[in-house]
């Protein structure tokens, strides 16, 4: 999709992108919109992307940030064969680190070894996660900003996100028109 290949890593009985999305399209083939404009964007109501911090120097490392209405949109946000995993999704990911010797450390294992401020990963199944951000709904600023390396949120209904001094994966349920980058799920062939 888009030209981009992206590298698949395969976690228990869940295959997973090893890397964020960086489409610029829908998998019909439909543009996704980019806004760069902070109270536009505060203010959409359809779907959208945008670069972090509206750099896109940021894209080949960290992916794009797309909004709830991407991610639902029709036209689909995922490859064939993918989609935006959900709770229940996540939840199994935790539960298989957990019993394969990462209870209490599974944000650890899914971190990538290098580009966290505090506390880098190990990385233990090459799940790669760099800190990837977000941006407000509520006034369009980014948050969480890369370059500090705050924070790695991928998006369903539920954040889940890695911290540099922190070794677990938590979970708060978001808002809808949160706005943040995509890791995707795909069926274990």
């Amino acid at each position: 999709m888009d030209g981009h290949s992206y590298g698949v890593v395969e976690i228990g009985d869940q295959c997973w992108f090893a890397e964020n999305l960086r489409t610029t399209v829908y998998a019909d083939g439909s543009a996704i919109p980019e806004e760069t404009d902070n109270t536009a964007w505060a203010g959409l109501s359809t779907g959208a992307r945008c670069d972090y911090d509206n750099d896109a120097s940021n894209v080949a490392t960290y992916g794009r940030l797309y909004n709830w209405y991407a991610a639902t949109d029709a036209a689909e946000l995922c490859p064939t064969g993918w989609h935006v995993p959900t709770d229940d999704e996540w939840t199994a990911l935790e539960t298989y680190l957990g019993a394969n010797g990462h209870s209490g450390t599974e944000g650890a294992a899914l971190k990538s070894t290098s580009g966290w401020a505090g506390a880098n990963g190990t990385d233990d199944f090459g799940f790669s996660a760099l800190p990837g951000g977000s941006r407000y709904d509520t006034d369009g600023l980014f948050n969480e900003c890369r370059k500090h390396r705050q924070l790695v949120e991928f998006f369903a209904q539920w954040r889940r996100c890695l911290v540099p001094r922190h070794v677990q994966l938590r979970s708060r349920h978001l808002p809808e028109r949160l706005r943040s980058s995509k890791r995707l799920l795909g069926q274990v062939s």
